[in-house]
């Protein structure tokens, strides 16, 4: 399916077109048991402002939605990209189809994602949407599949830190995931087998007797351990009496114990493959962007603090497309102050900065903290960490936001202008403490002007004072 070529103003408006099958499906006349089976297809294209639409009807009028792509990224500038050519779609029918099934119409729907503005000629900017091999098939017998993996501080209320400084870490660990029985038959002796390598290894696990098909079982293990520096990569293993091993009965989390840096997100330490950031809908760029009446979009993080510490700085990641002469106000604000009207009045500390070449070269700033000491000293209790932007018309600046790992809404919280209260539509912005009274270690040796000098400057390992 396509729609004409928006480059030259061909595609057509408020339409929607369907492929549908000529004749009902009768699934059990296929050789289906009840409604153990699932409708799969290939397809190839992209998605950009249309929605793609998998219906069925018992009576070739009434249509009901039972799939899409609106999972799959959006291909733009800032990110996405095509479908795998071919993409293949799997649709469960359990959950659709009675146990004695109805035959039924199979319809593809594809239209605007914006119907309100269905006039416009930019919401039918589309790529096209190809479908082949449509089959209904049978569940596999024996097929669990891990559905999530998680480890957190027990004082971190599930949110899943993708570094923790040593001064800020407790000895409790929260270690598990979920599981779904994808196949048609009950699995027994359901178990969850965690392993952790780094500088400390620790293993893990829990089983359960029975899962019945089409079902769910979350595993919670709680661990006391004493940790040390580096990063620690962990395997979660899933399996059955039945379904020992797959590609979809592992899953793979990582997390960072450190000296002193302190954040939400684990960009750069995640799996191979696995890592994911948004910079398009849930970052300032593309509030920034349209000029004076989107300035001060704010993204913030929380911060439980559990002893006594310093703040020398914080770090953010901008994203790709920020530009010079943009700026930031930094924020820090007890979480018991930061909802109310005197915000930010209330900050525990408050700066602007103004980003450098250097910023924007490195694509990161990293925001100085002095209360008078060089730091801010800070008291054990919850802080949120707010990043204010401060862009112009043709001059964006945005924060980066881990979306690798999913996090609990009150972490990343998202302030629109003119807003009385922000929304928790952020999940893991990359707005990151340095504790301790130092600030970070620039790059390379450099001299200071204490009538000491280093030679030679930069150095290949022998410097001379």
């Amino acid at each position: 399916m396509t729609n004409g070529n928006a480059q030259a103003a061909t595609q057509a408006l408020d339409v929607t077109y369907t492929l549908t099958t000529a004749n009902m499906i009768d699934v059990t006349a296929l050789g289906a048991t009840s409604n153990l089976c699932a409708l799969q297809f290939e397809q190839y294209g992209a998605r950009f402002n249309d929605l793609q639409e998998i219906q069925i009807s018992y009576d070739g009028t009434t249509y009901t939605p039972i799939g899409d792509n609106n999972d799959i990224e959006a291909l733009s500038s800032t990110g996405g990209a095509a479908y795998d050519n071919p993409m293949l779609k799997t649709i469960d029918l359990r959950s659709v189809l009675s146990t004695n099934p109805q035959p039924f119409y199979l319809r593809f729907s594809w239209t605007t994602y914006f119907p309100d503005f269905s006039t416009n000629p930019n919401v039918w900017i589309t790529y096209g949407w190809y479908i082949d091999d449509v089959s209904i098939v049978n569940l596999i017998e024996n097929d669990i599949q891990a559905q999530s993996a998680f480890v957190y501080n027990a004082t971190d209320y599930g949110a899943e830190y993708g570094r923790k400084p040593l001064s800020q870490l407790g000895n409790d660990l929260i270690l598990g995931g979920s599981v779904y029985n994808y196949g048609a038959l009950e699995q027994t002796n359901v178990k969850i087998d965690i392993s952790f390598d780094g500088t400390t290894s620790f293993s893990s696990s829990d089983s359960i007797l029975t899962l019945e098909s089409d079902s769910t079982h979350y595993f919670s293990i709680d661990k006391t351990l004493s940790l040390t520096e580096g990063l620690y990569t962990g395997t979660y293993n899933f399996s059955s009496a039945a379904d020992q091993t797959g590609d979809n009965n592992s899953l793979q989390r990582n997390f960072e114990i450190t000296e002193n840096v302190y954040s939400l997100d684990g960009l750069g330490n995640h799996p191979d493959g696995l890592e994911e950031i948004e910079s398009w809908v849930h970052t300032g760029t593309n509030w920034t962007n349209g000029g004076p009446v989107y300035q001060g979009l704010t993204c913030g993080t929380l911060y439980p603090i559990l002893n006594q510490d310093t703040i020398n700085s914080v770090t953010a990641i901008l994203t790709n497309n920020t530009a010079m002469e943009t700026a930031v106000s930094l924020y820090i604000v007890d979480t018991s102050e930061a909802f109310k009207s005197t915000w930010p009045n209330n900050s525990i500390y408050s700066t602007f900065y103004e980003l450098t070449e250097e910023d924007v070269a490195n694509k990161s700033i990293t925001i100085p903290v002095d209360n008078g000491n060089g730091y801010l000293a800070i008291n054990p209790g919850q802080y949120y960490v707010f990043i204010q932007l401060l862009g112009y018309e043709s001059i964006p600046i945005g924060i980066v936001d881990d979306v690798t790992v999913g996090q609990p809404n009150e972490s990343s919280f998202l302030w629109f202008p003119d807003e009385s209260a922000p929304v928790g539509n952020g999940n893991a912005w990359a707005i990151r403490l340095n504790l301790g009274p130092d600030m970070p270690i620039p790059n390379g040796i450099k001299e200071n002007s204490d009538n000491i000098s280093i030679y030679p400057n930069p150095s290949d390992g022998i410097v001379n004072v």
